[in-house]
């Protein structure tokens, strides 16, 4: 990273660290690693790029929109891609046509009549079973006769099956074991009309690291592979945060008392204070609603953002700490014994770190990859 620029540092070895940790806790199981939202900010081309030259690379790629699906096959032109969007009649052909494995959400016999119709060559497809997310997918107890429709059309393969665990972060959950229970019945009816679904599998990141039982054949880690687990319960097993956020210090100014820092006296100096400005706003990724909540590591020390967080800048107060214009400004990672990381953000947004890092994913924002 140059000196004086502000943007994203990815770490892929830190990547790549946590996906070697997620093989471990599931052993046999194989990794379908979940790169959608441009890998949650930390950028999909790269992240597969590194992943594709592991040893023991995943299975499959899952995205969730037909345009990252799509980007992802221009450039990877073999790897198995599986997209959560449900088919329908108008992306079906894109989908054959790019080589993707599709996803069956529905049981109405119309809705396949019409998907098939518009099928010219064959398709692969995963179907998504409905256990209690209640978003998509088909319910748990219709799968062999949904199973039994699509037998009738050979352009149809269906090559897996799958769920996804609405609790799967609380360790204690009965409601993810219920979906589990749901799930397996699905399966056993399955086997029972001598009927094989393909590829089984269920666990999230929160499935991964308290619900072996959701293991399955593969597991889908999503924001686990880019450093952190689902919810403020964790494992023994530490995980490395793949982005860091660094800025530098642009100008220092002295604030008399009674002057408001930035917009709408939402700060007032108390008194004479130094303040300092850090090129990066809400327009790059930073929650407005960070506002006077957000701290930053300049050198060994914490300090404070104050005032309204603006489109372009931030302002900090550094006291008379030996602060300089063009100091690095850590806004996300650390340095010694100090971290800031995107729990610290989200905790005071009452949001969660998927959130925070797929935010400031902004097309302004620059990457900086650490290999």
């Amino acid at each position: 990273m140059m000196k004086n620029y502000s943007g994203l540092i990815i770490d892929i070895n830190n990547i790549l660290e946590n996906y070697r940790t997620i093989k471990n806790q599931v052993g046999a199981s194989a990794i379908i690693a979940v790169v959608k939202a441009d890998a949650y900010g930390h950028g999909m081309e790269a992240v597969v790029t590194a992943l594709e030259k592991e040893k023991e690379k995943p299975l499959m790629y899952a995205v969730a929109k037909l345009s990252e699906a799509l980007s992802l096959r221009e450039c990877f032109p073999d790897i198995r891609i599986l997209l959560f969007e449900p088919l329908r009649a108008e992306n079906v052909e894109a989908i054959s046509k790019a080589g993707l494995v599709g996803t069956i959400a529905t049981e109405e016999s119309n809705d396949i009549k019409n998907l098939v119709a518009c099928i010219h060559d064959k398709i692969k497809v995963h179907v998504k079973v409905n256990t209690g997310m209640n978003r998509l997918g088909v319910q748990w107890n219709s799968c062999v006769a949904l199973f039994g429709q699509l037998r009738q059309y050979p352009n149809l393969i269906v090559d897996g099956i799958y769920t996804h665990l609405a609790d799967s972060d609380n360790a204690d959950s009965t409601y993810t074991e219920m979906q589990i229970d749901r799930f397996n019945t699905c399966l056993n009816d399955l086997k029972d009309a001598g009927i094989s679904p393909g590829l089984i599998h269920a666990a999230n990141s929160g499935g991964i690291w308290f619900h072996p039982r959701a293991h399955y054949q593969a597991v889908r880690p999503g924001i686990s592979l880019y450093g952190y687990y689902p919810s403020h319960l964790k494992s023994a097993v530490a995980l490395k945060p793949g982005m860091q956020l660094r800025s530098f210090i642009e100008s220092i100014r002295t604030v008399e008392p009674d002057e408001s820092v930035s917009y709408a006296k939402l700060y007032m100096s108390s008194c004479k204070m130094r303040v300092a400005t850090i090129p990066l706003g809400y327009a790059d990724g930073i929650p407005r609603n960070l506002s006077n909540k957000l701290q930053v590591i300049v050198g060994d020390k914490l300090f404070s953002q104050i005032g309204r967080i603006t489109m372009d800048r931030i302002i900090i107060e550094i006291g008379e700490e030996p602060v300089k214009i063009g100091d690095e400004v850590i806004l996300l990672g650390r340095t010694g014994d100090l971290t800031v990381d995107a729990w610290d953000w989200s905790d005071n947004l009452q949001t969660i770190p998927y959130e925070i890092t797929c935010s400031l994913n902004s097309k302004r924002m620059a990457k900086f990859y650490k290999i």
